[in-house]
């Protein structure tokens, strides 16, 4: 792990593959209510917000990540699905980078798919799980090797914490997925990113104000190498 490394690097450093996740069994308002309904791009920007990051031209089953979300009043509808066998999640940062963010995922344990609520340390390379779920309305399926969910978050309100963010306010959306080593609940975790760097969105984004993402793997990948390259320069400098 670039424990060493993210140190160097200040506080928020940059995103690691691999972080250990201690968890506690979650609350009952996290299960599964079935399955979700099938995503589409349809009304991207105008009735929806939407991202995708795979090959130019890809559908909601074919890229390799797709989101959505809705807002209605005060909640927010989130819909996620991913080419991945164990998690897809999204995190909401001040910044572009991992470390002080309210990040949800759609997380398989062993078969049992449900939404989990984590929050990511500053100068911390791994998640802490959240005992506290403010999701409801959970759907969720694992199915041809794609896991996907659906659920639901008031906006703001009681919920906000130093931990659970008031989501009226302009974040950038960090997106992710990957592997599960080990997620028995009581138990330490290791989730390894796919992409070294994941993708995050061009701007600060109010979800009530629907914006069109498209990442593809090509874009990604340039980013993390320009990325790597101005991280070893910073290390570089501090030698």
């Amino acid at each position: 792990m670039a424990q060493k490394n993210n140190q160097e690097l200040g506080p928020k450093a940059a995103a690691v593959q691999e972080v250990t996740v201690t968890t506690t069994k979650p609350p009952s308002m996290s299960k599964s209510m079935g399955s979700p309904e099938a995503m589409t791009f349809e009304g991207c920007s105008s009735s929806k917000g939407c991202f995708r990051h795979g090959k130019k031209g890809c559908t909601p089953m074919t890229c390799t990540v797709a989101l959505t979300y809705t807002v209605s009043k005060n909640s927010v509808s989130i819909a996620m699905s991913a080419a991945a066998q164990g998690w897809v999640g999204i995190g909401f940062s001040d910044d572009k980078l991992m470390g002080k963010d309210d990040v949800y995922a759609c997380v398989n344990h062993k078969g049992k798919v449900q939404v989990d609520h984590y929050f990511n340390p500053g100068g911390y390379s791994g998640s802490q799980y959240q005992v506290v779920n403010p999701v409801y309305d959970v759907r969720t399926l694992f199915k041809n090797g794609r896991i996907s969910c659906s659920f639901k978050r008031k906006l703001s309100g009681e919920l906000v914490t130093s931990m659970t963010y008031d989501l009226t306010k302009a974040y950038y959306n960090i997106y992710a997925w990957g592997q599960i080593i080990d997620s028995t609940y009581n138990n330490a975790k290791i989730i390894r990113h796919e992409p070294e760097h994941p993708p995050v969105s061009t701007m600060k984004l109010v979800l009530s104000k629907y914006e069109d993402e498209r990442q593809d793997n090509a874009a990604n990948k340039q980013q993390s190498i320009s990325f790597m390259m101005v991280a070893a320069l910073v290390i570089a400098m501090a030698l």
